[in-house]
């Protein structure tokens, strides 16, 4: 019988694709502190606070505090206009960052003042300075309250605006998966490891030819023609069956929800990472299985790659792109018809008072598509309300 064919290890260089992972606030500091943790090799990782505490204590070795002036050297308590202020503070540390950077990872979990406020302001100079910016974001649990979650909703807001794609991380999900009998620090430690696992898949991915090959392109296309909204999802396994166990792996990880999430995006970027022994066969099962779980009309990116030294190893990373649902809206009931008169004309009635003030999603509106104006990495062309997170009423 013949041997199934075996890629070709193929480890050149892309020198364009130089990455760095930037963790924001509390959360994103913590991440990135638990991949230096476990990664041998992987992109620059850079932590980035007010509180100084917190950043003395991470394992990164590059560190930036910002707004020490504004916060003396502790957090944001909270308010994300504070923390918006200290990126603003220290704007040229933060431009810096960039220095012969392509593409940027921002690492956030939002709610808080520092991760709210400061990471729209990091991703805005990111794309000042040309580089592409994906923001990780995680949002709060349903525990820590609505204002809370309020504040976390404006900041992803922003973030879409600001940056090239937003990928947003289930914790909530991922904690009633495990259970209750599951601690909260067990269960944040493995989001920890999922989302270090995604990233180094998708920087080695970028970072090697391969035999099929994926770029920062294909990334462009992936969000270009939808909302800049990703999720990502990762599964892994060994053994003879390891490409039909990890595709199971992936479909069954919380953000996916059983792989009814793929029946709703409109693109997705597949990454296939095996050791030296990675078939083309076990390449196609893989997509072919991850392609019979979609809707059929779908856009569909794959890159496949063997890893020096890995044997008896796959791993599946999918970046799918989705359509953001719009905001639920209250039905309105019908219009009651006009009383009418004795000579049959139509009474005169008043017209309802107007209780709240609604207003589209944030963006650019009438600036879509221009090239925006920007001055210490705010986007000038978005109208200042929404810039500042005010909330508007209509008494």
């Amino acid at each position: 019988m013949r041997e199934p064919e075996k890629i070709t290890e193929n480890h050149d260089i892309l020198e364009p694709c130089r990455t760095m992972v930037i963790g924001v606030g509390g959360g994103g500091v913590h991440a990135v502190s638990h991949m230096r943790g476990v990664w041998t090799e992987g992109p620059d990782l850079v932590a980035v606070h007010t509180d100084g505490k917190m950043l003395n204590d991470s394992k990164v070795a590059r560190k930036i505090q910002i707004g020490a002036g504004i916060t003396n050297g502790m957090g944001c308590a909270g308010d994300p206009m504070t923390g918006k202020r200290a990126a603003q503070a220290d704007y040229p540390l933060v431009r810096e960052l960039f220095t012969n950077v392509d593409l940027a990872f921002i690492v956030t979990t939002l709610g808080g003042g520092t991760s709210t406020g400061a990471a729209p302001v990091i991703a805005q100079v990111a794309r000042e300075e040309g580089v592409m910016c994906l923001c990780v974001v995680s949002m709060p649990f349903a525990f820590e309250g609505e204002e809370k979650q309020r504040v976390a909703q404006g900041g992803l807001d922003r973030l879409i605006t600001c940056s090239d794609a937003v990928i947003c991380m289930p914790n909530e999900r991922l904690v009633e998966q495990m259970g209750a009998w599951k601690s909260l620090a067990h269960a944040l430690k493995r989001a920890d490891a999922e989302l270090a696992a995604g990233l180094k898949a998708l920087w080695m991915l970028f970072r090697q030819t391969g035999i099929i090959h994926l770029d920062l392109s294909d990334v462009r296309k992936l969000v270009e023609h939808d909302s800049h909204y990703c999720v990502l999802a990762i599964g892994e396994a060994t053994g003879k069956e390891k490409a039909k166990s990890a595709v199971q792996a992936l479909l069954k990880h919380p953000v996916l929800e059983g792989g009814k999430q793929l029946t709703r995006t409109t693109g997705i970027m597949v990454g296939i990472m095996g050791g030296t022994d990675l078939t083309l066969a076990e390449v196609n099962d893989v997509v072919g299985a991850i392609s019979e779980a979609t809707s059929g009309n779908v856009r569909l990116m794959v890159g496949a790659g063997a890893e020096k030294g890995e044997r008896n190893h796959l791993t599946v990373v999918v970046l799918a792109a989705e359509k953001r649902p719009e905001p639920v809206s209250e039905e309105k009931e019908p219009a009651p018809e006009p009383e009418k008169t004795s000579a049959g004309k139509p009474r005169g009635r008043k017209q309802p008072k107007q209780e709240s003030l609604v207003f589209d999603q944030p963006g650019r509106g009438r600036f879509k598509g221009v090239e925006p104006t920007y001055y210490e990495g705010e986007d000038l062309d978005i109208p200042t309300f929404i810039r500042r997170g005010i909330r508007l009423k209509d008494r």
